[in-house]
């Protein structure tokens, strides 16, 4: 097992993402499950602190340590087995968790399979979108990560493995939950009473009625155990897919035929993403062939059999504020168009390498009926504190990011005081503040105020029973003596 003691090799491993960045005294890049257990039996054993890293996309600081070490798991790269079966909606994949979602879809393409959440970001690690519950454009249709795990392998907090196969432990009458221990016996888990919002929200240990032991570990963001191998479901990949985006003069326009798409009977988008005016203006340096009198566009992609009219006759009205629709049919055109998307985020980070400053960017999501107050909620506390921003996302789950771009550190400091406001309004409105990040270190806070101290306590009940040393992800979800 590789060890990395000095301060140069362990700097990379205190930053993910977010930014935040924390310390560590040594970091482990275990080979397999077996040096996994070994490390994990000695930090339990001297009651050291251990923090699973993986490809530190994450934007929570999940990965990052404060104190003790880092487990590594990107040595663990192998896609283990494809299978096929002739039922093709049965066919499933096994791999380790450091297998990097774009290696994986590579993988799955010569069998005419694909993994349908697709969280964005190809360089994410499957084990870290496991650990958060992760999402991405294609949600909108398939579901997130939880949907698609059948089985996951653990190593948990005292070195034992745990295999547990989906519908294998189920909670019972006596509402506890009875995970089978390899060491014999039964950890008794008990079943949390509390509720997750009925939107789309990634944050906690879940909780539902009869629930799941696979369940309680997609989204415990390396608290409750160390994942070494995953089992997933997968789906015939489709035979076509055309791309749109269509522009719009105005917004609320693009909000609006969101609303029509998404509550349609007959059209079913699998991806229903949203540029506001400000994306367009980071994007129009890249594309200049967008049209100039757009402030907002929709880019949506449909699963289609043969050749399909423009969203099954879902195009924008006139005089709805429709500017101008791009389609693309060919594998070209498409790859011009995920161009266009993933260009937004490179521009904006190259904007605030120029200042200095990184973004302040919400993670919220609303119940539909309340998603046009909240963007104009948004819409006037940018205007007042005169913020330069961007809000792009997923608005087929009225989930967007509001991300303000401070140029200045002054002006960094007023985006940090309006954050904590604009999270409250959305869960004034029955949202959430986290619907697909997790909530880490950096909104521990939040957690409380969606779901009570109470809720966060059976949370912490829970931890005790599987990591009764407190040794695993110390800081992330909520604070722990």
């Amino acid at each position: 097992m590789l060890l990395l003691a000095q301060k140069n090799q362990i700097e990379p491993y205190l930053r993910d993402a977010s930014q935040f960045s924390g310390s560590a005294d040594r970091v482990f890049l275990p080979e397999n499950e077996i040096e996994i257990v070994e490390l994990v039996k000695e930090a339990h054993h001297k009651k050291i602190p251990l923090t699973v890293s993986g490809g530190r996309t994450g934007l929570a600081g999940a990965a990052v340590p404060e104190g003790g070490w880092v487990l590594s798991t990107e040595k663990l790269t192998r896609v283990l087995e494809i299978k096929k079966e002739k039922k093709e909606a049965d066919s499933w994949a096994r791999l380790e968790p450091a297998v990097l979602l774009k290696d994986l879809d590579r993988a799955l393409r010569p069998h005419g399979l694909f993994y349908p959440p697709d969280p964005t970001g190809p360089r994410a690690f499957l084990g870290g979108t496991v650990q958060t519950n992760a999402s991405g454009p294609n949600s909108f249709k398939y579901g997130t990560t939880r949907r698609y795990i059948r089985r996951l392998r653990i190593v948990l907090a005292d070195g034992e493995i745990l295999d547990l196969r989906r519908g294998q432990s189920i909670a019972d009458r006596e509402v506890i939950l009875n995970i089978p221990a390899p060491r014999g016996g039964n950890l008794k888990v008990p079943v949390p009473h509390y509720s997750f919002p009925r939107i789309k929200h990634a944050g906690g240990y879940f909780a539902q009625p009869a629930i799941d032991a696979v369940d309680l570990f997609i989204g415990s963001e390396g608290t409750l155990g160390v994942v070494t191998e995953i089992e997933l479901a997968l789906l015939p990949r489709p035979r076509e897919v055309l791309a749109f985006v269509v522009f719009f003069s105005k917004e609320e326009d693009a909000w609006r035929l969101s609303q029509r798409a998404r509550d349609s009977k007959t059209v079913q988008p699998r991806m229903l993403e949203y540029f506001d005016g400000g994306s367009l203006q980071f994007l129009r340096p890249d594309f200049p062939s967008i049209p100039k009198a757009a402030n907002a566009c929709l880019f949506i992609e449909q699963e289609v059999d043969g050749d399909s009219p423009l969203l099954g006759g879902l195009s924008p009205r006139e005089g709805t504020g429709y500017v101008d629709v791009w389609e693309a049919r060919t594998a070209d055109r498409q790859e011009e168009f995920r161009n266009f998307r993933s260009a937004l985020p490179l521009a904006v980070k190259d904007f605030l390498a120029q200042h200095g400053q990184v973004k302040i960017g919400t993670d919220t999501a609303v119940p539909h009926d309340r998603f046009q107050e909240l963007m104009l909620f948004h819409r006037k506390k940018i205007e007042e504190g005169g913020f330069q921003s961007v809000t792009f996302g997923h608005i087929g789950e009225s989930h967007v990011h509001l991300n303000i771009l401070p140029q200045s550190e002054a002006e960094a400091q007023r985006a940090r005081n309006l954050y904590p406001e604009l999270v409250r309004k959305a869960l004034a409105l029955g949202g959430t503040f986290s619907a697909e990040h997790g909530v880490g270190k950096l909104k521990r806070p939040y957690l409380i105020e969606l779901l009570g101290k109470e809720a966060v306590g059976e949370m912490a009940a829970i931890k005790r029973i599987l990591d009764p040393h407190l040794i695993l992800g110390q800081g992330n979800i909520f604070e722990i003596q």
